[in-house]
Formats: structure tokens, C-alpha cells, sequence
């Protein structure tokens, strides 16, 4: 199922949720380095890798010049391009909403920022001759089950979206992509959430409609408390701002906090902190990484503080304090929601 068992090592820096299929949570320790190392990447598979039955493929349509594409094909002669962008489950935070929501019940750990390596989906495309229509989505096939199959992870993005970021990667953090992580070749979406970058890409696919497949139609939507899942209901696509605090640090006057705060690649101009919900000072931010990846930032708060709170701000708005109810507990981006209980 994995590339290989998992280590005492990788164990120290992560919970394990489920087996079959693997489910794996980042513990705080895993998260205090950029790029969040491999072995302490979080792990959440819909269905699992596929079978080894022979060279790997991958059908190109939609484009002029339609085409199976070998590995090489894809990553042999295209410029190759790196970024650095937050990795998170849609259910992450599951677990901190008020009332229980079904799934996987993620803490905090369920987020990653990792560093890919491949070739633009953009790259890949135009050597084929560019998109032969005005199409509005990109589909994507992952290898999980046969492409007929209801079950199949198959998901739908936005053609400007998918054409202006996209990327096909092979690599991941400067070593080759392990399996479990979608090797040998994975679909990545910078700013939207983890469940559209797509593992073990089987087909790109140009469309005028998004994909049939149940985790395109039913799943993955943003559906009212007690609504009944389809497409009338938004897509679990961009994510939007958060932040974390992860790390608390006692002394005798001030209780040190650390986090990091992310957004769908709006810049994050600010983060604040709160003791009271109600006052908030600013936090000290560190330099971006990139449009995609997190800023860590650092706070100073009164000795003796038992509760806080942090919400960050883009020039597109700010945080909420709760996160929108939904059926299914996604996006969770409330403040109050991940606020923190200071043990000091």
C-alpha cells in the first residue's frame, strides 16, 4: 500500500486515524519545519494507490492534438517549474466543530506545506496545440478505480484556474514522489483544497461539465445541515483564510504563541491574536515563502493566559469567527472554532 512501513520516526510526528484506507494526521512537531517533511506529511486516500500493471499512461483530451502520454512524455522536455503551497484536507478541524459532523475526525493535522516539482498543466497543453474548444473545466482521472466506476476520484476544476497554477508533479520535496502521495504523477491545484490535486493521474480531460463521479457530484459540496448533496450546492474548491496557532511556549511574564496562516493565494497581509474574543493585538508575521505557502507568525501574550484565539486578514477579507454550518464539515475557518486552551 505505502512505499514502506511506517518508521518509529514517522510515527513520532504523527497519529494514525485508519487503515484501509492508510489515514494519517500531523502532530504540532511534524509541522514546525517548511517544507513540512515528507514522513510527516498527513495522509487521506478516498479509495488508495493502484495496482502496478505495467507503464504508467496518462490520456490527454480536449486539446487539439489528443494523445496517451508516457511519463517521459510528460516530464522529459517541458521547462521544469517548483512551488511551495499549503496541502490541506477539506475536513480539516472536523473534530473542534460544536456539533459532530460524520468523516474523518481531524485536529489541526490534516495540512502540509510542501514543495512540488514538475511541469505546468499550461506547458503540457500547449505542446499539444492549446484547448480545442472554449472549454470551462479541467477533469481530472486519478488511478484509484476504472474510469467508469461511480466510486472513481475524478474532479472537476475551473479551466482558467487549472491552466493559470496547475501543475503535474513527480517530485515532492526535492526527492522522488512516494506512492502514497500520489506517485508517479500527481495532479497539484495551489489554493484549493487537497482533494482536487489529484493522485495517480490516469486522464487530463478538457469538459464543458464537471465530472459525474459521486465526488464530484455529491461529495466535496457544501451542503446545508440536513440538505440533500448535489450539484446545486458549491464545490469544495478554493480555500480561504485561516490560520492556525500550533505552538505554545510558557515564561514568567508572557506566554509565547506560534501558528501559521494561509489563504487561496491572496497574500496574507496580517494576522491578530486574541485572549478575550473581543480585543486583539497584531502578531509578528514572517516573510512569505510564496503566493501559495504559509507565513508563520509569532505572538507575546499576558503570563497566565488560558485561552486564545488568531485570525488573519487578505485584501479580500477577513477570517470569520465561525465556520459556515455545513452537512459534511468542510472548510472549517471559524476562529473560534480553532481557538486554543493555553495548558501553562
Amino acid at each position: 500500500m505505502a512505499d514502506k512501513a511506517m518508521t518509529e520516526k514517522d510515527l513520532a510526528v504523527t497519529t494514525v486515524l485508519g487503515v484501509e484506507p492508510l489515514t494519517v494526521e500531523t502532530r504540532p512537531a511534524g509541522l514546525a519545519a517548511d517544507p513540512t517533511p515528507t514522513e510527516a506529511v498527513f495522509i487521506r486516500n478516498n479509495l488508495g494507490p493502484p495496482a502496478a500493471d505495467g507503464p504508467w499512461t496518462v490520456e490527454l483530451t480536449g486539446t487539439v492534438s489528443e494523445a496517451r502520454l508516457s511519463l517521459e512524455d510528460v516530464f522529459g522536455s517541458l521547462p521544469r517549474h517548483d512551488i511551495t503551497m499549503v496541502l490541506q484536507c477539506a475536513g480539516n478541524g472536523r473534530s473542534r466543530l460544536p456539533e459532530p459532523v460524520p468523516g474523518v475526525q481531524w485536529e489541526r493535522g490534516a495540512m502540509a506545506c510542501v514543495e512540488w516539482s514538475g511541469v505546468l498543466l499550461a506547458d503540457l497543453v500547449a505542446a499539444y496545440g492549446g484547448p480545442a474548444e472554449d472549454f470551462a473545466y479541467v477533469t481530472v482521472l486519478g488511478g484509484d478505480a476504472p474510469a467508469d466506476d461511480p466510486s472513481r476520484v475524478e474532479r472537476s476544476i475551473p479551466a482558467h484556474a487549472a491552466l493559470a497554477d496547475g501543475l503535474l508533479a513527480d517530485r515532492m520535496n526535492g526527492g522522488p514522489l512516494p506512492t502514497i502521495h500520489g506517485g508517479p504523477i500527481r495532479f497539484v491545484m495551489p489554493g484549493y483544497y487537497a482533494v482536487n490535486s489529484v493522485k495517480w493521474v490516469r486522464r487530463l480531460a478538457f469538459t464543458h461539465r464537471e465530472s459525474d463521479a459521486d465526488i464530484q457530484q455529491r461529495r466535496y459540496r457544501l451542503v446545508p445541515p440536513g440538505g440533500d448533496p448535489g450539484p446545486q450546492h458549491r464545490p469544495v474548491w478554493e480555500m480561504g483564510p485561516v490560520s492556525h496557532i500550533l505552538e505554545v511556549h510558557p515564561g514568567t511574564d508572557a506566554v509565547t504563541v506560534e501558528g501559521v496562516a494561509f489563504s487561496g493565494g491572496d497574500p496574507i497581509e496580517a494576522v491578530e491574536v486574541t485572549t478575550d474574543g473581543e480585543t486583539w493585538q497584531e502578531a509578528e508575521l514572517e516573510p512569505a515563502q510564496s503566493r501559495f505557502a504559509w507565513r508563520r507568525f509569532r505572538a507575546n501574550l499576558p503570563a497566565g493566559t488560558g485561552w486564545a484565539a488568531a485570525r488573519c486578514r487578505t485584501d479580500r477579507g477577513v477570517q470569520p469567527r465561525h465556520t459556515t454550518p455545513n452537512r459534511d464539515g468542510y472548510a472549517i475557518d471559524g476562529w473560534q472554532e480553532l481557538s486554543v486552551r493555553l495548558e501553562v
